[in-house]
């Protein structure tokens, strides 16, 4: 959830910039003192995304290598 955080607020706000940008002739850029620590949250929380399936890929790798490839049931 916090990683769509940045597009959601790209998304809700880019409308309503780009109005004020034509009807005033301004810049209609972020001027939020929000934004920065949003951006760094979201790309902190899509790095421990990608951290817990990395980890999860190579945990589940190492238990099938693990596995005896021979079944020593006998009959």
């Amino acid at each position: 959830m916090l990683v769509l955080g940045t597009p959601a607020y790209f998304i809700a706000s880019f409308g309503p910039g780009m109005a004020l940008a034509d009807t005033y002739w301004i810049s209609g850029a972020n001027q939020s003192p929000w934004a920065i620590p949003l951006y760094v949250t979201s790309l902190l929380a899509l790095a421990g995304l990608l951290g817990l399936v990395i980890a999860s890929v190579t945990r589940r790798h190492r238990a099938e290598s693990a596995e005896d490839p021979v079944p020593t049931s006998t009959p």
